[in-house]
């Protein structure tokens, strides 16, 4: 069951083929549990295999949250293999006649999270995460 405010969901990648194909799979989970208020955002000016923590020690909170506020929403594509930063040579390879064998995931299982019992401020938690 979705709870009130509760359907709105952003996913920040790590910033490498295997999160992006991560989050790639995590977004298609949520669409497929009905929530469509998805998003993945990808950072800019995060080094290769850096993260949010990266983000953040170049930038403040409030930037990463316009970025969150600003996203666009998630549109599932309709290839067979995974989408990644090197999909573009991929699929010139393959055009090129070369065989490239798909990635099989695993199936994500989303349960419905027992809410916190009392309301919980999303700046204070930012500050938190890094503190």
């Amino acid at each position: 069951m979705l709870r009130a405010n509760r359907n709105r969901v952003r996913i920040i990648p790590d910033n490498d083929a295997v999160g992006r194909d991560h989050a790639d799979r995590i977004a298609r989970s949520c669409r497929a549990a009905g929530l469509h208020d998805v998003c993945i955002v990808e950072l800019p000016g995060v080094p290769a295999k850096g993260d949010v923590s990266d983000y953040l020690d170049a930038h403040s909170k409030d930037e990463l949250v316009a970025l969150l506020k600003a996203a666009v929403p998630y549109t599932p594509t309709t290839r067979s293999e995974p989408v990644s930063a090197s999909s573009t040579t991929e699929h010139a390879s393959e055009k090129a006649g070369k065989k490239k064998a798909v990635a099989q995931g695993r199936s994500v299982e989303l349960h419905d999270p027992e809410a916190w019992p009392e309301a919980v401020d999303g700046a204070v938690l930012l500050d938190a995460i890094v503190t």
